[in-house]
């Protein structure tokens, strides 16, 4: 299937590079795309590679921004499959009415928070690059030797 990198896709491949876990494949998939994605951009996302150099202070509440929207989760994130947790709490009915209501309510809070982490992370990454507004194609990606349908899926390595 092709796909299309935009600049929050750009954001979203250094985001995957600074998880600093997961199976050394994943790793380096992640390394490889960004740095294909960085080539075809003609940038660099790293502090010497800031095109504003005015703004250059902003790296730190950049990489800031990227710990916070990293570090965000929820009581069910370390789960990768709660359906013995459903299953019990289904079990109790109206009795875990509340709790339910209460983890809703902390998931659309995370998501919330993670919508506004990248938005404030798009703004960052335009004072620094530039308003960056080229899209790139797996094809693209594939000319400079990169393949993105081979993605490891990290359900494999678990």
């Amino acid at each position: 299937m092709e796909k299309h990198y935009d600049r929050r896709a750009l954001l979203q491949a250094y985001i995957a590079t600074q998880t600093p876990y997961g199976h050394e494949d994943i790793r380096r998939f992640n390394a490889r795309r960004l740095a294909v994605l960085e080539q075809a951009f003609d940038l660099t996302i790293s502090e010497a590679g800031i095109n504003n150099k005015a703004n250059r202070q902003l790296w730190r509440l950049f990489s800031a921004t990227i710990d916070s929207y990293r570090s965000s989760r929820t009581p069910g994130s370390d789960f990768m499959d709660s359906s013995l947790i459903m299953q019990q709490l289904d079990t109790l009915g109206t009795q875990a009415a509340a709790l339910c209501s209460h983890w809703k309510a902390i998931d659309s809070a995370a998501a919330a928070s993670k919508h506004s982490h990248l938005a404030m992370l798009d703004e960052l990454f335009k004072l620094l690059w530039g308003n960056i507004t080229l899209v790139v194609t797996s094809q693209q990606l594939k000319q400079r030797g990169f393949d993105d349908t081979q993605e490891p899926n990290w359900l494999d390595y678990e």
